[in-house]
């Protein structure tokens, strides 16, 4: 789409026009460069966007970022200072008005013989229409099958070149893909940390368009802003595509319905993109987003195939010319790199890009080895032990033997990280990024300061930027000093040029080759990653779990050694024969090409996978002191020989005896014609038979590799590069600016007729195609695209594995799922997709169409075998992306009949829709409606793993109005039943308890009487509401569970509430009434054991007097459910010694003293003693006189005995002080005397406790 940007260019731009930073670019898997980038914005940046009208009001967004402020001196704050506003990610993408004028949308062209009307007809037709009117028209079958092709070759732009159409092609890509998306324009202003947006206005009318369900498979853009230069598409942020599903994720895509659905939606969405004239030109499993639900988003529309995938004007030039021969194939990749006709660093990327790593995204950033520590005054003081991981070199032995020997035994856990990522880009990113990805609060100093600490802080390997780009080491922030260079390096740009060139060293690359291994090869699995200390935990997790990091390993042999370490043995060998000053101008060559001793021993022993060929050539040789006596000895011996048949035995002395050698190799060789012309006169059958009999003798200074080391290892390069010859994939080399070049090579060698161009949509929609079927190869092969086998075939296992722990082995385990097993239908399309004659790749419509017959005929070439599930989860799933929220909940209840219907896996696929609902703020509380019939599909298990936690956070974030539809008794029941007794108890009863326990919590500064008033009726309304759905649920439960479960809680928020509130008492009193008087006796007996006398006999505080209150509250108020049988018992069984203990407020030791009872202690001593007078009168209300009299009487009795006031006048009692305690008990007591004698009758009251107390009563009254 236009010229693209690299990432720093886009970085810059972004930041200029729309005063955002950017956290990574997002461009494509195998390129360097793009037009998308993930931001950092403010929350509220986005809610303006979204909020804005179709008013010609301006909006002001500030520049996300912190608040600085300053001294002044002008240096920073502390850090505490700092206060930055919620954050969130989204995807940008530029697009250049110099661009736009140059891209090409498509329509049908006008043809004189055609009328609108007629092209319109075309556009609308289903290929079965165009099917049946080659049948009347009588074709043939090959003119019938090609109906179910689109005409795009009656496709044609537009909109004419050479003209200014950046704002009409704009509004046509907004009209058809975006049609909700708001339009603002940039108004220029001076603020540098501000930027001014109106709504565009002068929008130019286009036609209406219907919309398309497809579009929903287009990223989510909410926002087009338009500045003076370009055109930035803002959309909801996703952060997992696809081809980190297949590389990393593969088990995701377990079953062939998953990887059906997400072909589906991929057809589709292409089919309407072309449908309506639009090309995708970049379509490729890095561009389309995934979400754990399987839902895809196709971004990266170019609107024309990308020039360096696919270059248009050069195909239709190459279409002109006459065909030329193939190429002889390019060498491969490994081969290259062995012989040094590409650089470590250029093979090191493309071994990145091949282990689905990528420059921009930090999860998935391309690693290089750290080759120095940075420590001495070289680079060579300082070599790296290329042997180790940069995780062991970091954390050493001890710890990684440690994690091993835990519960899942691994080594390291990761090879780069994000947080490691931003601590190395540090200096060049901006700080709201740092904050989102490293640490949340900023600490500049915290940040490693050279790089030799950087070195010694990470345990993760390096990134190419320290071979490529200086601006690393310069800090854009004020408060971060510059990263500091070792003393080898003079400025930055020296140390880049240096590090790069000991990147393409003789050591590094004698050594690579281990590094390679750990990192992506061999030593990542099975016993060499045991040996190495690297078992990788992401591998051993398996790759069933969504996340967005992982390792890949490319293969499982021992990487081929670069061409450095070959003919290493002749070349000591040779040294030898050499002259005293030969020797020492070698070994001043040895200096400079062999690394230092403290390197890595590179030669290694022969290959113990050997094929038979291989084991038959080594030769163990006997020794000489020369070469010429060996050969000498040899052809004298055959002389000798003469006509001696059979065996010649030999006698020729050596040095030392050597092991005879396996012949079999020199039987297949004529060597009679090498025999010098004395022995030509010899029968050549004696001197074939010595010579395969007879031990060759070689001198003692060389090597038994001398003839065999150089051969192992090309035979293990070509082995290798066949068997991993997907490893060729890799188009792109990528160089290295500061150090292109490798800085030597290394002989490693023993020795059709011209046509009309095509229109150029059709050939573009072709080419999208093409690139379809690739994705699709690509998902059906997920988890062993990276994997070969013995046969050089993609295997089906896994590239991760898990450890077995058993008898004290340990052992690497990979699933035995066997190859690949790709359907002949599936394997049929991708053919046909890939196919080089372009014009025989189907088109999107018509794999759909001829997929399911219903709609067209088959078509063998181009019939995906989809489940019949498959267009039905899609048209749910298209509308209900595509709709408001309320729409949504709507279209749900609609579907779910239908949706419950399907499978298992369908339907699984399907309920995160579901899901969403029970969450989003507007629709939350409809969405409960929609629980029976879910939790009746999934199961008590899957309800409560997909469903419970939805229902409980309702509860807690619309407390205290909590949507009176949780209360309903139905939905209750639904509850119980669909989630299991058991689960509702432990995770949904304490809601309920919660929300009856709701009370008013208006604080002081709401003062409008209407707004209080409101607060109370609302909060009344769901505590009632929680009283009766909890009655209802005691229903349900019975009676056991009721006690258990419930009256226990009920309790527990009585005595921690402050104060005592009618309707909680009132619900408790329901329930425990509502089973009868045997359970409210079994109730009766659990209060009253609550009620301790130990707890308030000496000091009374605060928390006792509250928890007493209610708990007589709540006695007094169940004495009409208890039968009098029941009551009588408690009381005589020393609840009735209690109560007096209560009644009394002065301990007997206090009653002549008062002066130790402070006023604290006698106010609460009293409120429970009235409180006590309180239910002895609802007692006596319960019982018969004769039950009253042998249960109550007495501490009646005992407690008016107390009574002494003076009552000479009523004008005493009235002006006695209240403040003594005779006082406030008789008065008290006055009251008592009256409430019972109401009950029992004044005679009945004076015979029983004689007192004055009546005759006080009478004067008052």
């Amino acid at each position: 789409m236009g010229n693209s940007l690299s990432a720093q260019d886009l970085k810059e731009k972004v930041l200029q026009d729309l005063k955002i930073d950017v956290a990574f670019p997002f461009f494509p898997s195998d390129r360097k460069s793009g037009l998308s980038a993930c931001c950092v914005v403010d929350t509220d940046w986005i809610e303006k966007l979204n909020a804005a009208n179709n008013t010609n009001e301006q909006i002001i967004l500030k520049r996300p970022g912190y608040t600085r402020k300053t001294n002044d001196a002008g240096a920073t704050a502390s850090i505490s200072s700092q206060k930055q506003s919620p954050t969130v990610n989204i995807y940008v993408t530029v697009l250049s008005k110099e661009s736009a004028n140059s891209l090409p949308l498509y329509g049908f062209s006008n043809l004189p013989s055609k009328t609108a009307n007629q092209v319109n007809t075309m556009q609308d037709r289903w290929p079965l229409i165009e099917y049946i009117q080659s049948l009347l028209e009588g074709k043939g079958a090959d003119q019938k099958i090609e109906a179910l092709k689109d005409k795009f070759n009656e496709y044609e732009p537009i909109f004419e070149e050479g003209r200014q159409n950046h704002d009409l092609f704009i509004n046509r890509v907004q009209s058809l893909l975006w049609p909700n998306c708001k339009w603002f324009k940039k108004v220029p202003s001076a603020e540098e940390d501000f930027i001014t947006l109106e709504r565009k206005t002068d929008i130019t009318e286009t036609e209406e368009v219907e919309a398309d369900t497809s579009n929903s498979n287009l990223p989510d853009v909410f926002s087009l802003i338009e500045t003076e230069h370009s055109y930035y598409f803002l959309a909801s942020y996703r952060g997992a595509t696809l081809q980190d599903l297949i590389t990393y994720n593969p088990g995701v895509l377990s079953s062939n319905l998953k990887k059906s659905f997400i072909i589906y939606q991929l057809l589709r969405v292409i089919a309407s993109l072309h449908s309506r004239g639009i090309l995708h030109g970049s379509l490729k499993a890095s561009n389309i987003l995934v979400d754990e639900n399987l839902w895809i988003q196709l971004s990266g529309i170019e609107f024309e195939p990308n020039s360096k995938d696919f270059d248009l004007k050069r195909w239709f030039y190459d279409r002109e010319m006459s065909k030329m021969t193939k190429s002889i194939p390019q060498e491969p990749l490994v081969v290259s790199w062995v012989k040094g006709e590409i650089s470590n660093f250029s093979y090191l990327m493309a071994l990145n890009h091949l282990a689905g790593r990528r420059e921009g995204d930090p999860n998935f950033y391309p690693i290089l080895p750290w080759i120095t520590d940075f420590s001495g005054d070289s680079i060579e003081d300082g070599w790296r032990n290329f042997s180790q991981t940069k995780f062991r070199i970091n954390k050493g032995d001890e710890q990684l033997d440690f994690t091993f020997d835990g519960p899942v035994p691994h080594h390291i856990t990761d090879i780069l990280s994000d947080i490691t990522y931003y601590v190395y880009q540090a200096r060049k990113t901006p700080i709201p990024v740092l904050c989102q990805f490293v640490r949340s609060k900023y600490e500049p100093n915290e940040y490693p300061s050279s790089m030799q600490r950087l070195y010694q802080w990470t345990p993760d390997e390096c990134i190419p930027e320290f071979y490529t780009d200086p601006s690393i080491f310069k800090s854009i922030h004020p408060d971060m000093p510059d990263l500091q260079i070792p003393q080898w390096a003079s400025s930055p740009q020296d140390f880049i040029h240096k590090h790069a060139e000991a990147l393409e060293s003789n050591y590094v690359s004698a050594n690579l080759h281990h590094w390679i291994d750990l990192t992506f090869g061999n030593d990542l699995t099975g016993k060499g990653a045991v040996e190495a200390k690297n078992v990788a935990l992401p591998l051993l997790a398996g790759q069933n779990s969504f996340m967005k990091h992982g390792i890949i390993q490319l293969f499982k042999d021992k990487h081929p050694q670069r061409g450095c370490n070959w003919n290493k043995t002749k070349n000591e060998s040779h040294s030898v024969y050499l002259s005293p000053t030969a020797e020492d101008d070698s070994s001043d060559k040895s200096v400079k090409t062999n690394p230092p001793p403290s390197s890595i021993n590179i030669t290694n022993a022969s290959s113990k996978h050997r094929t038979s060929s291989v084991r038959t050539r080594h030769t163990l040789l006997s020794n000489n002191t020369s070469m010429d006596s060996a050969t000498t000895g040899l052809l004298s011996t055959m002389v000798h020989s003469g006509s001696v048949s059979g065996t010649v035995t030999t006698n020729a002395t050596s040095n030392r005896d050597r092991t005879p050698s396996i012949h079999s190799t020199a039987s297949s060789i004529d060597t009679s014609r090498s025999l010098p012309s004395s022995l030509m006169a010899v029968s050549a059958e004696p001197f074939t038979s010595i010579l395969r009999t007879e031990p060759i003798r070689m001198p003692i200074s060389v090597s038994e590799n001398y003839f065999i080391e150089d051969l192992d290892l090309f035979e293990d390069m070509v082995a290798f590069s066949v068997k991993y010859k997907s490893m060729d994939c890799a188009e792109m080399l990528i160089k290295n600016p500061v150090y292109p070049d490798p800085p030597q090579r290394f002989i490693i060698d023993p020795t059709e007729t011209i046509e009309l161009p095509p229109n150029h949509f059709s050939v573009g929609a072709a080419f999208d195609m093409l690139c379809l079927g690739q994705v699709i190869e690509s998902v059906y092969t997920a988890g062993n695209s990276k994997v070969v086998d013995s046969d050089g075939e993609p295997s089906q296992a896994p590239a991760s594995g898990y450890f077995e722990v058993g008898n004290g082995d340990v052992s690497y385990d990979i699933a035995p799922t066997g190859k690949v097993n790709v359907s002949s239908a599936v394997t049929g399309v991708i053919s046909a997709l890939t196919s080089e004659d372009w014009q025989d790749r189907p088109s999107a419509k018509a794999i759909l169409c001829a997929s399911f017959p219903v709609m067209t005929v088959r078509d063998s070439r181009c019939s995906f075998p989809f489940p019949e599930t498959i267009p039905e989860m899609y048209e749910y799933l298209a509308a209900f992306h595509q709709a408001e929220w309320s729409r949504r909940l709507y279209l749900a209840d609609k579907w779910i009949d239908r949706i419950c219907d399907l499978e298992d896996e369908a339907f699984l696929l399907l309920l995160p829709s579901f899901s969403e609902l029970f969450t989003h703020v507007e629709t939350r509380i409809g969405s409960i409606s929609l629980f029976p019939k879910l939790a009746q599909r999934l199961g008590p298990d899957r309800a409560r793993r997909y469903l419970l936690k939805r229902i409980i956070s309702m509860f807690e974030a619309l407390r205290p109005n909590i949507p009176k539809v949780l209360f309903n008794q139905n939905i209750i029941y639904e509850f119980v039943k669909r989630l299991g007794i058991a689960v509702f108890l432990q995770q949904m009863l304490p809601c309920y308890l919660e929300a009856l326990a709701i009370h008013d919590d208006t604080n002081s500064n709401i003062t409008a009487t209407t707004t209080l008033a409101t607060n109370t009726e609302k909060t009344g309304s769901i505590t009632d509401l929680a009283g009766e759905s909890l009655i209802h649920i005691c229903t349900l439960l019975g009676p056991i569970l009721t006690s258990k479960h419930i009256v226990r809680q009920l309790v527990k928020i009585l005595f921690r509430d402050n104060r005592l509130r009618p309707s909680l008492v009132n619900t408790t009193v329901r329930i425990i009434g509502g089973f009868g008087s045997t359970f409210t006796a079994v109730q009766y007996s659990y209060l009253i054991s609550l009620i301790d006398a130990s707890s308030w006999g000496t000091k009374m505080t605060l928390k006792t007097t509250k928890t007493i209150c209610s708990i007589l509250t709540l006695l007094q108020e169940l004495v009409p459910y208890m039968s009098n049988e029941a009551l009588v018992t408690e009381l005589k069984s020393g609840f009735i010694s209690t109560l007096y203990q209560l009644l009394e407020p002065l301990p007997q030791s206090a009653a002549e003293d008062v002066n130790p009872i402070s006023a604290e202690q006698l106010r609460l001593r009293l409120t429970i003693s009235m409180k006590t007078i309180d239910y002895l009168v609802k007692a006596t209300q319960k019982l018969t006189i004769q039950e009253w009299e042998s249960t109550i009487v007495s501490t009646l009795q005992k407690y008016f005995s107390g009574f002494s006031m003076n009552i000479s006048s009523v004008d005493d009692i009235k002006n006695e002080s209240f403040s003594s305690l005779s006082a406030q008990k008789s008065y008290q007591m006055i009251y008592a005397y009256y409430q019972f004698f109401m009950i029992v009758s004044k005679e009945k009251m004076r015979r029983v406790i004689p007192t004055r107390v009546y005759d006080v009563r009478s004067f008052l009254v």
